[in-house]
């Protein structure tokens, strides 16, 4: 039987997400705790999260209970805007927890109820929220992955004027910023929302960064310029099972990808989005995601068991566009996905004539193998229920050598 194209969660390989090992130490962080607290236990926590990160040693987790969290150390002295949770190598960070649990897999699940928070200064006013509020950065040790694991990370602002770092990355940035080793995020169970900046609102990789990022929401981000929920730059994504939604951009109203690695045959794509639903966002370009070319990078991707929907793009590309004409063009893959009711002026689907789509339901056509076009039977797309109904064309009609040997 072949897989289905419909969106499909999946189980992840230990390569991607290793179960957290023996940590050295345990952590706890409440911000119902009394002062005080040494983070030893629940009855003893540390009010605030930023503490715990200043204790916390390398191989540690920091246990997270509801509430809502704001960073307090300023990674540019003087500058209050650049406080954000700076995340140690080798550290995982578990949010979602009532206050009371004794292991990770016991928590309550209480994710969006666990804030980390870039509303700084006056309550509910963007132009002075953090311009990150999460930070990864130098890694002088080796591929050591640090996790963000159970949160709602939201109302950062990257509109910084005189560092291109303070520009984007709202919610996350990862970047080396240093000689050493790549930064390494997993990053799971994750809501980005609502965060503003002028490229990668919701989450900028860029210098060599790499995230893996499973069950995860990015929706309500909005850059001026570039990716409205992401931007990946020189850098490394995976992103599997995860919904992007209501997400705003110039180009790429969910994604902006340039200056990709080419795709290794050993490793497969570089960036690749698995399983995942996009619907209502929109840019000028590229409704879902814009893939740069000209004459010095461009931008690589792959869409695999992806469902786009409703997305808008106010020029062409309502759900990719990909400058394939480019001196160096971009490169778009798409795989067993459904690209629906997506909508330009021009080019509803995709803008790219060189893009490679294969064993696709696409509005409109498109040529490639296994391609068709048919009403995919959404369950109510009103509603943005995007499973499919028993006997839609989708089901059976993808190829099994599309999926990848780590899912």
């Amino acid at each position: 039987m072949k897989v289905r194209t419909s969106l499909v969660f999946t189980l992840f390989s230990a390569v991607l997400f290793a179960a957290p090992g023996i940590s050295q130490t345990v952590w706890h962080v409440d911000d119902d705790a009394a002062p005080g607290g040494d983070g030893s236990s629940w009855a003893s926590a540390h009010k605030d999260l930023q503490s715990a990160l200043d204790v916390v040693g390398t191989g540690d987790q920091i246990w997270v209970a509801t509430g809502r969290y704001r960073p307090t150390h300023p990674l540019t002295p003087g500058d209050g805007r650049s406080a954000a949770f700076k995340i140690p190598i080798e550290v995982r960070i578990y949010g979602g927890f009532a206050g009371h649990e004794p292991s990770v897999s016991e928590r309550a699940g209480l994710f969006d109820r666990t804030e980390l928070s870039g509303d700084l200064g006056v309550k509910g006013v963007d132009t002075d929220n953090a311009y990150h509020v999460v930070y990864l950065g130098e890694n002088p040790f080796g591929n050591y992955p640090s996790r963000i694991d159970g949160f709602s990370i939201s109302r950062g602002n990257a509109n910084g004027t005189s560092d291109l770092r303070e520009q984007r990355g709202g919610g996350i940035y990862v970047s080396m910023d240093g000689p050493g080793y790549s930064p390494v995020l997993e990053l799971a169970h994750c809501t980005i929302r609502d965060n503003r900046g002028l490229r990668g609102s919701g989450i900028a990789i860029d210098n060599l960064g790499l995230v893996n990022m499973r069950d995860c929401r990015l929706t309500g981000n909005s850059a001026e310029d570039q990716g409205g929920a992401l931007l990946v730059q020189t850098a490394r994504l995976r992103a599997h099972n995860c919904q992007f939604d209501r997400n705003r951009a110039r180009k790429g109203g969910a994604v902006f990808l340039n200056s990709s690695f080419p795709d290794s045959p050993a490793t497969g794509p570089r960036v690749r989005f698995v399983s995942c639903l996009f619907h209502d966002n929109a840019a000028s370009r590229g409704g879902v995601a814009f893939l740069e070319g000209n004459s010095f990078t461009s931008g690589i991707g792959t869409w695999v068991n992806c469902t786009l929907d409703n997305n808008f793009a106010g020029t062409s590309g309502g759900a990719f566009f990909a400058k394939t004409g480019a001196t160096i063009p971009a490169r778009l893959t798409v795989k067993n996905s459904i690209l629906w009711n997506n909508r330009a002026p021009i080019h509803p689907q995709i803008f790219g004539p060189d893009a490679v789509v294969t064993y696709s339901d696409i509005r409109g056509t498109w040529p490639g193998l296994g391609n068709f076009m048919a009403d995919p039977q959404f369950v109510n797309r009103g509603a943005r229920d995007y499973h499919t109904l028993a006997g839609s064309p989708a089901h059976d009609a993808g190829d099994n050598a599309a999926m990848f040997n780590d899912i």
